[in-house]
């Protein structure tokens, strides 16, 4: 750095002696506050702009990494949509599903109470047959029941 252009006085203000204007000329303080700021800080011209350019290349890439970040948080957006439909989706096909069993379980009550009354006949072999496919299809419900359960463990 070479020598300095400026002076502070006790308050701190900015001043150039030039001998033959008034230190507080009105003319010159903006300028000369501003060369005093320059010269405060012990940086060469080629030292601020090595500081400009590296700060320039630091805010593109801040610049680039928020428009990620930003992009990111779009696909997260729809990924939790997404994921909420699906939530809806399989609530309703359970809801569906226990309605059927419901009604597999009831309709198996009525033709077993109609097998107890006359199981050795045709209709009462094919009720028992029934029987025995809807238990096939709750035993197949209740082994998946526990095997989800296995795997939320």
């Amino acid at each position: 750095m070479s020598e300095r252009l400026t002076k502070r006085d006790e308050n701190g203000n900015a001043y150039y002696d030039w001998g033959c204007l008034n230190r507080n000329h009105w003319a010159l303080g903006r300028h000369v506050d501003r060369l005093a700021a320059y010269e405060d800080t012990g940086l060469t011209p080629e030292q601020i702009r090595e500081l400009q350019n590296a700060f320039n290349i630091l805010f593109e890439s801040e610049k680039q990494k928020q428009q990620e970040i930003e992009k990111l948080k779009a696909v997260l957006a729809d990924w939790q949509y997404n994921t909420k439909c699906d939530a809806d989706h399989i609530a309703a096909l359970t809801t569906d599903k226990d309605e059927l069993v419901k009604v597999l379980k009831q309709a198996r009550e009525s033709l077993q109470a109609a097998w107890e009354d006359d199981g050795s006949t045709t209709v009462g072999k094919q009720i028992l047959e029934t029987i025995n496919a809807i238990d096939a299809l709750t035993v197949f419900e209740a082994s998946q029941l526990i095997s989800k359960r296995k795997e939320e463990k």
